[in-house]
């Protein structure tokens, strides 16, 4: 307990976490009081009220966003892999083999991990009446099994794993997550691109203590999923000696970001159909140019020296949790359905597929909040 206090307490004393927040929390509710929206709109707990029509779909702008998407894939995944096959690198080291003891450790929270999350996967999906209770609070124990499979194979890959090596880092990653999540819920509320099929029946307390177990789990499965990627021999070999991309004037380019980002977090509430993909992307942004100006490190930083082993990890890790979200989602008692603007076509579980496409920012995004409080 007293090293969770002492990491709480580091983590808490950055000082980039007050104008931070004063910037992702204050600048939308700018933009609808500028435009004299009803604040109660974005009061009102639990969130039920339907307010931003759903636009529909375009064939144009859904063919612009999906060139834009393949560029991204592109520039992330294939390019990298394409300049890796061209200049022939060695194959690099493997894993070696685990002491006797880490290695039971390691099937102990893998066995125990799948047990855990096949159970309440199976509890979620039942159409059983006596089971309604339970279901409503099935998603976090489902992802908690799947952070133990995980840190399992972790542990067997690499030899270490967050669980066993840095549990008060990992628990305090739990309560930044939720308050993590629960900020999305907040941008959601100028958007209203999700919404959940329970919660009208509930009083904002009960919604609360429903809602902020399973937003813990956000953080953790994402980071622990990018440790086990990371510890992959191919990553090593093909993302981490790539052409350098030197920035000429990165307190330049940081000043032009933060304007941007923080004109589109104003206006979000405004112009919901416009800048909804801003959701993901301004946040992001905003931390970054703010460590750029303050003279410190971000998740871009590898660029400069050709190492895009990070990115590609973070942005792999939010896509396959993404995909986990989405398939566990799917026939779930408690749940959450889409109403994305110009998009709302070709659907993986609820998700368009071009939704997709926000869980690679979003793994970034994981990364660089963990590092604002010190738990990367």
């Amino acid at each position: 307990m007293r090293q969770i206090l002492r990491t709480l307490g580091r983590a808490l004393r950055e000082w980039r976490i007050v104008p931070v927040a004063a910037l992702l929390l204050g600048l939308p509710l700018v933009g609808v009081v500028i435009m004299g929206y009803p604040l109660s709109r974005f009061t009102e707990f639990p969130p039920t009220t339907r307010y931003v029509p759903t636009a529909p779909f375009s064939l144009p702008i859904f063919i612009l966003m999906a060139m834009g998407v393949v560029v991204v894939i592109a520039t992330l995944f294939l390019w990298p892999l394409a300049h890796w096959r061209k200049k022939g690198h060695p194959e690099g080291n493997q894993s070696g083999a685990l002491p006797p003891a880490a290695g039971r450790r390691a099937r102990l929270l893998v066995v125990a991990g799948i047990f855990v999350a096949g159970s309440f996967w199976a509890v979620s999906w039942l159409d059983i009446a006596v089971l309604r209770r339970i279901q409503l609070y099935s998603f976090t124990p489902l992802w908690l099994g799947y952070i133990l499979f995980i840190n399992g194979l972790t542990l067997r890959r690499t030899g270490r794993c967050r669980l066993l090596n840095q549990p008060a880092r990992l628990f305090c990653l739990f309560l930044v997550s939720a308050a993590f999540w629960w900020f999305f819920e907040y941008l959601n509320r100028f958007v209203q691109n999700w919404h959940y099929s329970r919660g009208s029946e509930m009083n904002g307390l009960e919604y609360f203590l429903s809602a902020t177990p399973p937003f813990a789990t956000v953080l953790p499965a994402v980071l622990c999923t990018h440790d086990y990627l990371a510890g992959f021999p191919w990553l090593e070999r093909t993302y981490r000696d790539l052409p350098p991309l030197p920035v000429p004037r990165p307190r330049l380019l940081a000043w032009v970001a933060l304007l941007i980002s923080c004109g589109a977090l104003t206006m979000i509430g405004v112009w919901p159909h416009l800048l909804y993909p801003m959701l993901w992307v301004a946040p992001l942004l905003i931390i970054v140019s703010i460590n750029v100006l303050s003279g410190r490190n971000h998740v871009f930083c590898g660029l400069r020296n050709g190492d895009w082993r990070r990115i590609v990890s973070l942005a792999l890790a939010a896509l396959i949790c993404g995909f986990l979200w989405e398939m566990w989602n799917y026939c779930s008692y408690a749940k959450w359905q889409y109403t994305i603007p110009y998009v709302q076509v070709l659907h993986i579980f609820e998700m368009p597929l071009l939704g997709y496409a926000g869980y690679l920012p979003f793994g970034l995004e994981c990364y660089t909040i963990a590092k604002l409080f010190k738990l990367a």
